[in-house]
């Protein structure tokens, strides 16, 4: 067994899969039957984990497993580019960040790893931070990006995406968007509040902005989004369960993104702020104040980066 190629896992190697996969025993069997019709794929999996990624991730998420089997990124995947895409994001981070930063991801003691603070004022900040997703969110990627109001500790606007190298170009895929859970009631209160000690900037644009501040510090190349028809929320019995509001077109127009096809949309990987002569002269100084507060994080972020990134010895 030189090659991932070659392993195939006995029938007696699957089922501790399902077990640490799945709580409930139905699920387990059904998981277990799974594997069975798709040893060969569930295999490449485990020998990729094993094999190729040196941290023990898969030992503490191995509901990574079960991703291939489930609606993940896009409606509609082959079982194979699925596979791709999780092996890719993972062979990325590996490639890309130290170990300190893909352990306090993903391992035992998961935590948030800060990119930026943004001071408002005296009394309200927002912390930029990197988490793994949470378990309602692990169908949409791999990675979450959220906007936390310190005062409220509430998430304002977050974000779950990948790494993707392929074709030799390397991007960020955008799964999911979602502003304030609606469980807070005064969620519009929250996000007026912020746009304006924000000087007219939305929370939303700010979360674009972030991307383009990782597509920068990384080098990367492209960044992708899901369009709404290919939300996973639309595909399978998913669409039943939860009630798809979001209109994530809208939102990547209003971002300067194109339709590449029915998948994705191409986003700017570049902050490009008004130019002054397109500003109304009264707003002028809101602006200025604007630019020079996204400066400011941008640098934060960027140095962040730096320090969050691989290191040779």
């Amino acid at each position: 067994m030189n090659s991932i190629d070659q392993l195939k896992l006995s029938i007696f190697e699957l089922y501790p899969l399902a077990y640490k996969v799945h709580r409930k025993f139905s699920r387990k069997v059904i998981f277990f039957l799974k594997t069975i019709f798709y040893r060969q794929e569930i295999s490449t999996i485990v020998q990729f984990f094993s094999t190729t990624i040196k941290l023990p991730i898969i030992q503490y998420n191995a509901r990574i497993y079960g991703k291939i089997f489930d609606p993940y990124i896009f409606c509609c995947l082959k079982i194979t580019k699925k596979m791709a895409y999780i092996m890719e994001h993972y062979k990325y981070l590996q490639a890309t960040f130290s170990d300190q930063f893909i352990s306090d991801i993903y391992l035992e003691k998961s935590t948030y790893v800060l990119l930026g603070k943004l001071q408002l004022d005296n009394s309200r900040i927002l912390n930029i931070m990197l988490y793994k997703p949470s378990p309602g969110f692990m169908k949409e990627g791999e990675l979450s990006l959220m906007l936390l109001d310190e005062a409220t500790q509430i998430s304002v606007f977050s974000s779950t995406f990948i790494f993707n190298t392929e074709d030799n170009k390397t991007r960020i895929i955008i799964g999911r968007i979602q502003g304030v859970p609606s469980r807070y009631e005064d969620g519009d209160v929250i996000i007026k509040e912020l746009t304006k000690k924000m000087h007219g900037l939305r929370p939303s644009a700010l979360l674009m902005f972030v991307f383009q501040c990782l597509s920068k510090g990384l080098k990367l190349d492209e960044i992708w989004a899901v369009t709404t028809d290919q939300h996973i929320s639309r595909c399978s019995n998913l669409k039943r369960r939860h009630k798809f509001k979001m209109d994530y077109n809208q939102y990547w127009d209003e971002f300067g993104g194109v339709k590449i096809n029915h998948h994705y949309y191409n986003l700017p990987t570049n902050y490009k702020p008004k130019e002054m002569t397109e500003v109304k002269s009264n707003k002028r100084s809101m602006y200025t104040r604007r630019f020079s507060m996204l400066n400011q994080l941008e640098e934060t972020i960027l140095n962040s980066l730096e320090e969050l990134r691989f290191k040779n010895a």
